[in-house]
């Protein structure tokens, strides 16, 4: 489940976004997923969004258990510094934008990461 356990979380951390390539990696292949059911625009969401965020990023799979996966993720990219959580912030907007088109699923995935991050909700048009 994906839920604020701390509470009053801090809102900032020490950790980089390539320190934590593995749990970017799951957000951005999630939220490429809630977009699209077509493979290849699911890729170049994938890749459009992360891109702009890890120089070196893993291909783009996709998870069986991914509510767990992106549960944990968020934990810990809550633990980002807060230069690398706009970064993260503005890759998923580029990822939701690609195809030109904002689904509800994607832009309550976008709603979740910012609340769980603590990071304001950017306006999408």
């Amino acid at each position: 489940m994906l839920n604020d356990a701390a509470g009053n979380a801090a809102t900032y951390g020490k950790l980089t976004l390539e320190g934590c390539a593995g749990a970017v990696h799951i957000l951005f292949a999630t939220l490429a997923r809630c977009g699209s059911d077509d493979e290849q625009e699911i890729r170049a969401a994938y890749v459009a969004g992360i891109g702009g965020v890890l120089g070196k990023y893993p291909d783009y799979s996709t998870y069986d258990d991914w509510p767990q996966r992106t549960s944990a993720a968020l934990s810990q990219l809550d633990q980002l510094q807060p230069q690398a959580k706009q970064k993260l912030i503005e890759g998923l907007v580029r990822t939701i934008a690609n195809d030109g088109a904002l689904k509800v699923e994607e832009s309550e995935l976008l709603r979740t990461a910012c609340a769980l991050l603590h990071c304001p909700m950017p306006i999408l048009h």
